[in-house]
């Protein structure tokens, strides 16, 4: 009895722990039924980082001093560990990752179902389980999804100090949050920044809010127990030589990622300052006001009357303008396909009738009966999308490379639209003196340390991620009001029940249709990937024709054509095929060059590393606008060094190399050192591109501005061929009319004016190629009336060369 009181006090809720535990173990189901979808179909040459790390430093090399390593270590040993404990199989090693997935859940329903009832913590720990993965990059999580684990052990010991006030056990919660805090500092740096950011105000708040004159000596049990953990770290780096480049790599030298002011502030600066500012800020004022006239329902006052008209008209209106466009997408899905849409829509009728019996004839209907009614609707939503494969790739995708509107809501205004409730929730149970809010209140500044956290690393939008801590005490609140008036707790009830189940559908739509689409590999749909793969570390693999075609024929002309200590490298971020032919010898100092993770004058030492050792095996893949879109999102514009490297390539891939196979965007290349080349792999319609530097003509008084690029494109097909040139011209504040030209082999095959009326270009031209060499040349003259810091007025690319035999 003393305990069941001690737990009131502390504003915990009394459930059945058998109850709570089977609610649990359906949680448990849901995320592994959701993630069989791709677990074992899904798996790109994007991968294998972490476990080409882990080989390193498993050969005895250190981190910083021996190879460059853009994150503090803690990840890597942890990628060590469980690629011990995976024997070698890639599967098993994904499975660690889904398990701590699923143990972050469970800690979030563990800790929310304190305060709410299990049946609606299961719900909103089911929906997050589905919308975390609304993005296009999803494979189970890494050291992303690991600094959410710190987060809710920080959760949970900043809720212990909060429940023992004027005990003194609250120092030992402290000393273990610093510990914690110690091991985000040596995952990721936006992690310990964010969380030690929003903590600390957070956590100052807190001790001002309760007058607790121990504030200082709380600060210096946390301190310590950061100290405790990031010393012998140190320690064993300075030891090894690596404590300097460990400082230089991880903190200093940043500028992948772009200038240190948008990192720490400016993306965050942009949630509030971006497009959607407008409708964000009309749906706040229609909830304040709707919210106005919640409080004021029993009062029959003019304002309480006006508030509910004005209110649900400002959202209405707030929601036409943000989101016709969407309303338009959701209109021609219905009539495209009518019989899916209805089912969907169908599908939510159980839970509106159980929220209307509820609200209007005050029907006493268990909250666990309004819960598994949504769930219903989901599953019944789901099926009606996986069995029609059109519907579900029209549902998600409008192209190859772009969304529909309705799929980018999850990570473009719904993620937002979670960020502004939960500052809101932050200051109300900041603003309650009681055990619950302050519990609930350090779980609202976890949620926004995370926010920050990911906001600082992206290109300013809020990744889906984030509802890890932030969409199920959403949905445990909405759906936790007792008492309702007219119907407004039904509304929102409803807005967001639906919402999750038709942004949850979307997600399970996308993992089947192209469940993974990063740079360099665009998926396939599952009805497609069941041919398995004939390599060991791939065992329990089911992937399509192609890209079971890519891992096989690529992992053989490297076993073939090389030896265990030659030196097999990637670009810009292939090391798949280290780890599938255990080839992880290094000539150079980074072992990945990708745009966002590595440091400028790093990669200028790797150009002349390059030059002076070069690797035997090149495995190199083009990846068209990747370079283009780092310099403009991370960069401002600023060029990368890895130019430097590309020019390297194509000034030594036909003389220093000898191309050895083509399949799609791959090319794998034998360096010309006299050793024998035993195979060769050409897909029969490959055309290999070697783009050479473009010329520059220099700028006159800032006023004209004139570019030729040229591109040598050399087709392996012992036949004429047509080869698709996909290519997009922007010139920007054109005055004076330009031509635009293109030629092959010095015929001109295109020209067009190009003036202010004509600043965008989509071409899609034939070029007939003949066999071996082909020069492409491509030139723009255009007039500016001011000169950008980077002059490039054309923006083009070979997107695809698909070949057809001519004669």
């Amino acid at each position: 009895m003393e305990k069941l009181l001690s737990k009131q006090s502390r504003g915990f809720i009394v459930q059945k722990r058998s109850v709570k535990f089977a609610w649990a173990i359906a949680l448990v189901a849901v995320i592994l039924f959701y993630s069989s979808l791709y677990f074992f179909n899904t798996y790109p040459t994007t991968e294998g980082w972490g476990i080409n790390y882990a080989e390193l430093i498993g050969s005895g090399m250190v981190p910083y001093r021996d190879f460059y390593y853009y994150l503090p270590p803690l990840n890597i040993w942890v990628d060590a560990l469980l690629w011990r404990l995976s024997g070698g199989l890639l599967l098993v090693y994904r499975a660690w990752r889904l398990a701590e997935r699923i143990g972050i859940l469970l800690l979030v329903f563990n800790y929310l179902s304190r305060y709410f009832n299990s049946s609606v913590v299961w719900l909103g720990c089911a929906f997050t389980g589905v919308l975390i993965t609304g993005n296009v990059y999803d494979l189970f999580g890494d050291y992303n999804q690991t600094q959410f684990l710190f987060t809710l052990l920080l959760i949970y010991c900043a809720t212990g100090f909060a429940d023992r006030k004027g005990n003194n056990s609250r120092y030992s919660f402290l000393l273990i949050g610093g510990i914690i805090l110690g091991g985000m500092f040596l995952l990721k740096q936006p992690v310990f920044v964010a969380n030690f950011a929003v903590f600390f105000l957070c956590f100052s708040a807190f001790c001002f809010k309760y007058r607790d004159k121990h504030y200082l000596s709380y600060c210096g049990a946390i301190a310590a127990g950061l100290i405790l953990t990031i010393i012998p770290v140190f320690v064993y780096l300075a030891s090894n030589n690596a404590f300097q480049p460990f400082v230089e790599q991880v903190f200093l030298n940043v500028d992948g990622k772009g200038s240190m002011y948008n990192i720490m502030l400016g993306r965050l600066i942009l949630q509030f300052t971006k497009y959607r500012a407008l409708q964000m800020a009309l749906l706040i004022i229609g909830v304040t006001l709707l919210f106005k006239y919640y409080s004021a329902r029993h009062k029959s006052t003019k304002w309480s009357f006006y508030a509910k008209k004005i209110g649900l008209m400002v959202v209405l209106v707030s929601i036409l303008i943000g989101y016709q466009d969407c309303i338009v997408e959701l209109l021609l899905l219905f009539q495209k396909y009518p019989l899916e849409c209805f089912i969907i829509f169908a599908s939510l009728l159980p839970f509106i009738t159980i929220e209307l019996l509820k609200s209007y004839k005050n029907k006493k209907i268990p909250l666990s009966i309004e819960v598994l009614s949504i769930a219903l609707g989901t599953v019944i939503s789901a099926i009606s999308v996986f069995r029609n494969e059109s519907f579900t790739t029209d549902f998600v995708q409008q192209t190859q490379t772009e969304k529909t509107l309705i799929y980018t809501l999850i990570e473009s205004d719904f993620s937002t639209i979670v960020f502004f409730i939960t500052i809101g929730l932050c200051f109300y149970f900041f603003s309650r003196k009681d055990s619950r809010s302050d519990a609930l209140f350090f779980f609202t500044s976890g949620g926004l340390s995370m926010i920050y956290a990911f906001v600082m690393t992206t290109n300013g939008q809020i990744d889906a991620r984030i509802f890890n801590l932030t969409l199920p005490l959403l949905i445990c609140c909405v759906f936790s009001f007792k008492i309702d008036q007219r119907g407004i707790v039904t509304i929102w009830k409803f807005l967001l029940g639906s919402t999750c189940v038709l942004l949850s559908v979307v997600c399970i739509a996308q993992k089947c249709n192209s469940a993974y689409t990063w740079w360099g590999w665009t998926d396939y749909s599952v009805h497609e990937k069941i041919y398995p793969v004939d390599i060991p570390a791939l065992k329990g693999l089911k992937l399509s024709a192609e890209q079971k075609e890519i891992y096989e024929e690529i992992t053989k002309l490297v076993e073939e054509n090389s030896d265990e200590d030659d030196v097999v490298w990637g670009y810009p971020h292939i090391k798949i095929f280290n780890v599938l032919t255990n080839r992880y010898k290094m000539s150079t100092f980074m072992p990945v060059l990708f745009y966002d993770v590595s440091a400028d004058s790093y990669v200028e030492e790797e150009v002349s590393r390059l030059k002076e050792n070069p690797p035997d095996i090149i495995i190199w893949e083009t990846i068209p606008y990747c370079i283009e879109v780092h310099e403009d999102v991370f960069r401002d514009g600023k060029l990368l060094k890895q130019r430097e490297i590309v020019d390297w390539f194509h000034s030594v891939a036909n003389t220093q190399y000898t191309m050895i196979g083509r399949i799609g965007d791959y090319g794998v290349y034998r360096l010309n050192d006299g050793y024998p080349i035993k195979s060769t792999y050409y897909k029969p319609d490959s055309i290999s591109l070697y783009p050479v530097e473009g010329v520059y003509a220099p700028e006159s008084n800032f006023t004209w501005c004139q570019k030729e690029a040229q591109y040598t494109i050399n087709s392996n097909v012992e036949h004429q061929v047509d080869a698709e040139l996909k290519t997009k011209l922007i010139v920007s504040n054109a005055e004076t009319p330009g031509q635009f030209t293109v030629k092959l082999n010095d015929q001109i095959i295109f020209q067009t004016p190009v003036d202010s009326e004509n600043s965008r270009l989509n071409l899609d031209l034939k070029l007939p190629l003949k066999t071996g060499d082909n020069k492409l040349v491509m030139t723009t003259t255009t007039q500016r009336i001011s000169a950008p810091e980077d002059p490039r007025e054309l923006y083009f690319q070979i997107v695809t060369a698909e070949t057809s035999l001519v004669g």
